[in-house]
């Protein structure tokens, strides 16, 4: 009788002993947690006042482009006729949009051939289960 005693206070015990484990191990998890979420609210916070300079910033270049259109187009007043002035103007900003859209297709397609490459080399250099694709 006096060893069922003892193995049931063991019992009790382990038992305890595994419900404070239990209980560590979730108040830790939920500490971690909420440092976790606090750190990506303040970089959340960092990144949404980034994101609005950055606006300010596209906006104050989009004027500063609206200006410098006009001050060549009065340029150009000042030497073509106003219609003339304007088609100069319209030619050379298509002229440059497809140049860059040119250069800016050969890079991305540069891009994905070295993308390419790349996952040729990965699927040739992992090991495979027989069976697989």
């Amino acid at each position: 009788m006096a060893d069922d005693s003892a193995e049931a206070k063991d019992g009790r015990r382990l038992g305890d002993a595994a419900a404070r484990l239990t209980e560590d191990t979730t108040e830790l998890v939920r500490q971690q947690l909420r440092e976790v979420r606090e750190e990506l609210t303040a970089t959340l916070q960092r990144a949404g006042i980034g994101a609005g300079l950055l606006g300010g910033a596209a906006l104050c270049g989009g004027l500063a482009l609206a200006a410098a259109h006009q001050t060549a187009l009065r340029a150009l007043e000042g030497v073509l006729p106003r219609a003339s002035a304007a088609g100069v103007l319209c030619t050379v900003y298509g002229a440059t949009g497809a140049t860059l859209a040119v250069i800016g297709l050969k890079k991305l397609r540069a891009v994905a051939d070295v993308s390419d490459a790349a996952l040729d080399q990965a699927r040739h250099s992992t090991p495979r289960e027989p069976g697989a694709i």
